[in-house]
């Protein structure tokens, strides 16, 4: 039999455990100390369903009654145990989409981008969303599981929270999604700051999310390499100050390898890719496909589909500096002072 949730604290596993949030609900905390890179959660789904659980707002009325009865015939062949875990999971669409189909799109985690296959993980969709996560929750295609991964120290105590939208958008437009399609206002630590603190985390967003737009076209990597890299250390920099860099370093290393190895610069791009590669495995686990292919790109860019257009930068691997400082290497690797 469950265990009733208005117990006021159940175990999870050595990790973590799921007890009361202050109006959210429920949470998962963590029970001790947890460094960056541990995997805490790993959660087979109890159902599988089709992507339009996750856009309920595109259905119309035949066919949310279709799926509202798919889902509930799916249960049938769950456990009680899993049943009960099911109804006891939050609901934002009670109003529009009744138990059945509320519950699903409240909790679906996608599990494949292509088909839009979304599945329901019952720890997994204990998280609650904050706007500076200390997590990062992903399907694992080769164990059928969500993992969860803390990518910040968390200390015992300290609720696990990952991001449930685009995480550099400024506060106004944050609220405005997650009120539309989760059904809540946001009260995580940084939508709780004063109205001028705010302010400036929307500059350093507004300016982050300029910056990483602007390197990212081809033209500015063809024609202002130097300026493109200067801006992706600014831009690295602000997600730094945003407490946003352990979450999105995984991909945001990308963009300084693709300007230096479009360049030549083999040096640069090996370093850039093992910092991919490094923050990768933080976040998702070093067997996770992902990290599998930023382990790829490590040992052959060009067969990752990089290429070199220019001879501007060039150098080879082997001309990595090693005897550096920690402060000299980083503005080696920036070319800070060019």
């Amino acid at each position: 039999m469950a265990r009733a949730l208005n117990q006021v604290e159940i175990p999870i596993n050595n990790f973590c455990v799921i007890r009361p949030a202050p109006a959210k609900g429920h949470g998962i905390f963590a029970h001790c100390d947890i460094h960056p890179g541990t995997c805490i959660i790993s959660d087979p789904p109890m159902l599988k369903l089709p992507g339009a659980v996750m856009e309920p707002w595109e259905l119309e009325a035949r066919e949310i009654r279709a799926l509202s009865l798919h889902i509930s015939e799916e249960l049938k062949n769950v456990t009680k145990r899993q049943q009960a875990q099911f109804f006891s999971l939050s609901n934002t669409y009670k109003t529009g989409l009744g138990v059945f189909l509320g519950i699903a799109a409240t909790n679906a985690m996608i599990i494949d981008f292509s088909t839009k296959e979304c599945g329901i993980f019952p720890n997994a969709a204990r998280i609650n969303h904050a706007c500076r996560p200390n997590a990062m929750a992903i399907y694992h295609p080769d164990f059928n599981e969500v993992v969860v991964h803390v990518v910040k120290e968390v200390s015992k105590g300290e609720e696990i929270t990952i991001s449930y939208i685009e995480l550099t958008q400024v506060f106004s437009v944050r609220q405005e999604e997650l009120r539309s399609k989760f059904g809540f206002s946001c009260i995580c630590n940084l939508c709780m700051l004063s109205v001028n603190e705010r302010a400036v985390s929307d500059i350093r967003r507004s300016a982050m999310r300029t910056l990483l737009n602007h390197i990212r076209e081809e033209p500015v990597i063809m024609n202002e390499p130097l300026a493109c890299l200067h801006n992706a250390h600014t831009a690295m920099l602000l997600q730094k100050e945003e407490g946003l860099l352990e979450v999105l370093a995984w991909m945001f290393y990308y963009d300084p390898l693709l300007i230096t190895m479009t360049h030549g610069d083999r040096a640069r791009a090996r370093v850039f890719a093992e910092m991919a590669k490094a923050a990768s495995i933080v976040s998702y686990g070093m067997d996770h496909p992902i990290a599998l292919g930023a382990n790829f790109l490590v040992d052959d860019p060009a067969g990752f589909g990089l290429s070199e257009k220019t001879a501007l930068w060039k150098l080879s691997v082997d001309e990595i500096p090693r005897d550096l400082s920690k402060e000299d290497f980083e503005t080696w690797l920036w070319k800070r002072d060019e």
